[in-house]
């Protein structure tokens, strides 16, 4: 059994309850294995202990494990976390008992209130550490029960550069023209202050997944300049719905936000609105989390990735939490496309996760981003791509019903690809996913016709200029 498995227990009338009743009447070992789902935990007492994560980081770097304990009699008392079996030189640390519960520093930075809450394990690999697979122990204590799992971690060397081959020649991208006619013609249709403003905050309106951001490309793309009205439009509705405060994880969209404060004399408003979601949003103080499975945060940490470079674009100090977030990710993809220890897909999430990776590697140059952004395009072209459908499916759970009308989430991942490595595979597959989402697209709802043009216009750019 591979040791980044967990358990899963969803049935409380069946698997649960025969557990307790395991539990309080003998307290013995008891391993349970779930058989539907990559996961093991093992059970000792009065509770279980399960953890899911990425298996591989890359030295100088952290490793984010979530570890779950589940109580099966209370244990009334405090839990101690520990790693054993670390590589000289890495440490393990747990961030949210140090924020919330209930360390009492310089001692018991180990200590949660009670073996009943998640709890987010950090390992820091410095760069001294020998790459490596290591073999590592998960262990809970509490009440004088004692639980253990074991959990693999592979250290890596830096990544080298992909390698990239010379463009001799630059093809015309299919569909290109149709791509512009509809983004003028649903583009107008859809520009209308009044029917903005009445739909509010309503997730099918304009707004959603930036319209700002839509908007000011546009005119940048045609060179109308009155493109920008519509921009405002929409400005007018998203800007002092995020001034509120609270903004949900999925609803975080600085992009728009930040071309208003620098393009309309340095609007503070938006200027505000920009950095409060990388303060003030769900999920701000935490910088998203460890994804498993459909409850996964893949969007909302890929937003927030954003939010936190946006932020600091805008000279808000960058949070610790922003380097977090990029880890988070770069967690999932390698749980999605590298470990294979996350079986879950939904091929629209995982380009919105692309994006934000190639956006911060743009400014960064992280050595770690290419390999990532490959891997998952590599990935879902494999394990998503529906030929006959000319598009990805919607998500795993139904694998042979495509979604083209996503395409053009993911499609500019290709595109970037082909622009670092000259690679035509690249090429054409992007053509494939552009040309089926340009001609299945949906855009009469201005949800989806900001999802097709929220970083095509990235596409068509990478795509020409390589």
């Amino acid at each position: 059994m591979n040791s980044h498995f967990r358990m899963t227990i969803h049935d409380a009338n069946t698997g649960i309850a025969r557990v307790k009743t395991l539990f309080k009447a003998a307290q013995i070992v008891f391993p349970i294995l779930c058989v539907l789902c990559p996961s093991l935990a093992l059970a000792t007492g009065a509770f279980t202990l399960s953890a899911y994560g990425p298996n591989n980081v890359v030295v100088g770097n952290d490793l984010y494990i979530q570890e779950t304990p589940q109580v099966t009699v209370d244990t009334a008392t405090y839990a101690f976390y520990y790693v054993d079996g670390l590589p000289a030189g890495a440490t393990a640390s747990w961030p949210n008992i140090l924020s919330y519960c209930c360390a009492t520093a310089p001692t018991n930075l180990n200590r949660a209130y009670r073996p009943s809450m998640p709890e987010l394990l950090k390992i820091n690999v410095p760069s001294t550490v020998n790459p490596a697979t290591y073999n590592l122990t998960l262990r809970l204590e509490s009440g004088g029960i004692t639980q253990t799992l074991p959990y693999t971690m592979t250290v890596k060397p830096v990544p080298r550069p992909l390698p990239k081959q010379v463009i001799s020649s630059i093809h015309p991208i299919p569909s290109l023209s149709t791509w512009e006619d509809n983004m003028k013609t649903y583009g107008h249709k859809l520009c209308n202050s009044a029917t903005i403003t009445s739909l509010g905050t309503w997730d099918g309106n304009v707004w959603f997944y930036d319209g700002i951001r839509v908007y000011y490309q546009i005119a940048d793309y045609t060179g109308d300049p009155t493109w920008n009205t519509c921009a405002g439009y929409v400005e007018s509705v998203y800007k002092p719905y995020v001034l509120k405060g609270g903004t949900p994880g999925w609803r975080i969209f600085p992009h728009g936000l930040y071309q208003a404060f620098l393009r309309n004399n340095k609007d503070m408003d938006a200027k505000n609105a920009a950095i409060a979601l990388g303060t003030n949003s769900a999920y701000a103080k935490k910088g998203g989390g460890v994804s498993f499975g459909v409850t996964g945060l893949q969007r909302e940490t890929s937003f927030l990735i954003s939010a936190y470079r946006i932020a600091g674009l805008l000279g808000s100090p960058q949070p610790t939490l922003y380097a977090q977030s990029v880890n988070f990710v770069l967690g999932m993809i390698d749980q999605m496309f590298v470990s294979n220890t996350d079986p879950y897909l939904k091929p629209f999430m995982v380009g919105l996760m692309m994006e934000a990776l190639i956006e911060y590697y743009e400014e960064t140059k992280d050595p770690r981003v290419p390999p990532a952004i490959k891997a998952a395009a590599d990935g879902l072209w494999t394990r998503a791509w529906i030929p006959d459908g000319n598009g990805f499916y919607y998500e795993s759970t139904n694998p042979t019903k495509a979604a083209p009308d996503l395409n053009l989430l993911i499609a500019p991942a290709y595109a970037w690809l082909y622009k670092q490595t000259g690679s035509p595979v690249y090429q054409q597959r992007g053509d494939l996913i552009f040309q089926g989402g340009v001609k299945s697209a949906w855009l009469v709802q201005g949800k989806q016709f900001i999802q097709n043009y929220r970083w095509s216009f990235d596409y068509v750019k990478w795509r020409l200029h390589p």
